[in-house]
């Protein structure tokens, strides 16, 4: 029986330890294969040329916020999970991500357990061959 690959995750933010720090809990605590990305931009343009599982976003970025992002991958990627993060724990922005539809929603700091039962729990809903993902994208840009 072949060997099942690693869950690959895409991990956005803007603060480069909160971004190593989430990288290291799902690479070495889940065993996932992790892309960062410093911001949404750079983020959009991994996902055109690479699939992911399950992309982890923080909310407050200055190019873009994680909900816009999560919007935009609404329409061109429907079906694959979004984790919203946020160090605001404000009512307001709690009803924003709700309303959002992302998949998941974690307070910083992050909870480790927290966040890989969740990762782990929504990827493999979202594993799906590379190709038709790819050309998903390409039809809905």
């Amino acid at each position: 029986m072949a060997e099942q690959a690693p869950v690959r995750a895409l991990v956005i933010d803007d603060d480069p330890v909160a971004l190593i720090a989430t990288k290291h809990i799902l690479e070495h605590r889940a065993g996932m294969a992790v892309t960062s990305a410093t911001g949404p931009l750079e983020a959009l343009q991994l996902l055109e040329t690479s699939s992911f599982d399950v992309v982890v976003t923080d909310v407050q970025m200055p190019e873009m916020s994680g909900l816009e992002l999560l919007d935009r991958l609404q329409l061109v990627l429907p079906g694959l999970p979004v984790v919203v993060v946020t160090a605001d724990v404000g009512v307001d922005n709690a009803l924003q991500v709700v309303r959002s539809r992302a998949s998941g929603f974690l307070f910083k700091p992050l909870d480790a357990d927290k966040l890989v039962r969740m990762v782990t729990d929504l990827a493999p809903a979202a594993q799906a061959p590379v190709a038709p993902r790819r050309r998903l994208w390409r039809a809905n840009r």
